[in-house]
Order: C-alpha cells, then structure tokens, then sequence
C-alpha cells in the first residue's frame, strides 16, 4: 500500500450502513451521491435470502441508484470462487422447514 489516502474505490456494507430493514439511514442517499462523485463504489452484502435482482430492486425502491453489476453478495461471491477452480465441488447445506 503505496498511498492508502487515495483509494482507487470503496466497499460499501448495505444493510445496517445504507438502511435497515426498510428504513434508509439519514443522509445515507446523499452521501452515497457525493462519494461516488470521487470514487468506483461496489456495495456488498452477506445476505443470502434474497436474489440479485430482489435485492437491487431493494435498494432502488429505498431510493438509491445501484445498478445491479454493482453489488456483490455472499452467493455471488462463492459463485466467482468456485467458477476459477479447475474442478469445483460445490455441497449445499439446507435447513429443515
């Protein structure tokens, strides 16, 4: 790390930095604006109940612009591992309902 007060971009948490539940936190809209006028944003999350396009439906309702490639998730996050392994083996663990 050459000069860590000049990132290249920012990893943004969602659920509990941006909203919660499905309540925006104050300012959050905004500030998401301004830094994105200075850097490349991703947003992350660890959620795995909700889909790409549900959870970008999300997040666009409570009144951000994040266009879906964007965000990455827990899923998406295993999927881009298991996609570079020469011969994934990928086990689901479920609950019982």
């Amino acid at each position: 790390m050459d000069n860590i007060s000049s990132p290249l971009g920012l990893l943004i948490h969602l659920d509990g930095v941006l909203y919660v539940g499905k309540e925006v936190i104050l300012g959050a809209i905004e500030t998401v604006a301004k830094l994105r006028e200075q850097f490349t944003c991703r947003f992350i999350t660890n959620t795995s109940t909700l889909s790409l396009a549900s959870l970008q439906r999300k997040i666009n309702t409570l009144g951000f612009d994040i266009a879906p490639e964007e965000i990455i998730s827990a899923p998406q996050a295993a999927l881009r591992y298991l996609e570079q392994q020469t011969d994934p083996t990928c086990r689901l663990l479920l609950a019982e309902m």
